[in-house]
């Protein structure tokens, strides 16, 4: 089992079918590239695997975990704790991202593990 699977993921705006039946998966560290034109769904694809987005068909499974999936012709989400534990084993860099300007490199790289993960600022400082 891959850490991350996403299988015939449907992503609907409106009448207008985004995605369909893409299939992801990846292993724990592996680095993955998704490329492609501008307008091709890429970011809306890492959206929808972050749940910043949701989908109208296929699952997504983080860890073993499901966050999404089709059950009875309906699509199920995991609930809320469920989400906030898979969830807190991702991040996502957006296109146009910003840092604090109040904080320094490392404090951007520590806030939220000690917001979000609520990890002590020492194991933060260590990891980032």
């Amino acid at each position: 089992m891959s850490f991350i699977e996403m299988k015939n993921i449907r992503k609907d705006f409106g009448k207008q079918t985004i995605l369909h039946n893409v299939n992801m998966s990846m292993e724990k560290g592996e680095v993955l590239s998704i490329i492609g034109p501008s307008g091709a769904g890429k970011s809306t694809l890492l959206r929808c695997l972050i749940h910043l987005e949701t989908i109208q068909g296929g699952s997504i499974m983080v860890d073993g975990d499901y966050l999404a999936r089709e059950k009875d012709g309906a699509m199920v989400y995991a609930d809320e704790n469920q989400q906030k534990k898979i969830l807190s084993k991702m991040g996502m860099v957006f296109q146009s991202f910003n840092l604090f300007d109040n904080m320094t490199v490392l404090e951007n790289c520590m806030v939220g593990q000690t917001m979000v993960l609520k990890k002590g600022k020492e194991e933060a400082r260590q990891a980032a």
